[in-house]
């Protein structure tokens, strides 16, 4: 699963507003990944160089927080590395989600546009369910909840064909698919069953090489990867929607961009900025399935 094929993809200048939440959602897990990072980085650093200050040496004028990190890692970065499964777990975690959330999203203001689009689900309705309502309008909202709360329970394939079936795009690479399968097998495997591989699993991903009663062992890779690969799905899936469907437009790069901007104030600073790929990482103990 650690293999990136995909750049580290930008909102679209406008889009949805499912894409908007997604965009916004994504990066304020991005700027916690990238805090506590640039934490543990700086941590260390900064005692190292007080450490040869007090020791009147000035070796650490050879190292910035991510080279101290790569060549001599701190007690910080120590701890940091072997807590990394659990870190990589958890954002790993959101970043699924997130994704998931996106696609009912996409879904609802699909339905909402156009409901017509249910006309042909094999669903019958009680006298008494169309009685509670006193107007088509909010039978057609509730309506169409029911559908979207159903399909966020099912399997990302049977989603994925129930929209193909319908005319709604959701765009995933030619041989990606199985990828996205393993990825919310993934964050099922951590949210139900602590990362231990389970048939269940095993079923959901045949080509896996993690072995049952083992942990599904992440890497830096791993994340990132997924993050590229959701990212550029939601893209290509949101133009395509969008256009199809006519949906309402929001300026997503824009207002995602003002909200960083209002939440996170920049503040100056002349040292070196480690980024998400300075993530601290340990030799591999098992990569992608």
């Amino acid at each position: 699963m650690s293999k990136r094929e995909f750049s580290h993809s930008r909102p679209l200048e406008s889009g949805s507003r499912a894409a908007l939440s997604y965009f916004w959602a994504s990066a304020c897990d991005l700027r916690l990944l990238n805090f506590v990072t640039d934490t543990v980085l700086t941590g260390d650093y900064g005692m190292r160089v007080l450490q040869d200050a007090l020791d009147g040496k000035d070796g650490y004028k050879e190292f910035d927080p991510v080279k101290l990190a790569k060549n001599e890692p701190g007690p910080r970065t120590q701890a940091f590395r072997d807590s990394r499964q659990e870190f990589i777990e958890m954002f790993l975690s959101r970043a699924v989600d997130n994704f998931q959330v996106y696609v009912v999203e996409i879904l609802r203001e699909v339905l909402h546009k156009q409901p017509r689009i249910l006309s042909s689900s094999k669903q019958e309705l009680t006298l008494g369910y169309v009685l509670q309502f006193d107007s088509i309008d909010s039978l057609t909202k509730d309506w169409i909840e029911g559908k979207v709360a159903s399909l966020s329970y099912d399997g990302f394939g049977d989603l994925e064909d129930w929209c193909q079936s319908r005319g709604i795009p959701i765009l995933v690479p030619e041989g990606k698919r199985e990828h996205i399968v393993e990825l919310i097998a993934t964050r099922n495997l951590i949210v139900h069953n602590r990362g231990i591989v389970d048939e269940r699993y095993r079923k959901a991903v045949p080509a896996t090489k993690f072995e049952t009663g083992k942990q599904r062992a992440l890497e830096v890779e791993d994340l990132l990867s997924a993050k590229d690969l959701l990212d550029y799905v939601v893209n290509a899936t949101d133009g395509a929607v969008a256009a199809k469907f006519g949906l309402p437009q929001v300026e997503v790069r824009a207002e995602v961009s003002a909200r960083s901007q209002k939440r996170w104030p920049r503040r100056s600073s002349n040292r070196p900025q480690p980024e998400t790929q300075s993530l601290p990482s340990a030799p591999s103990e098992g990569g992608g399935g």
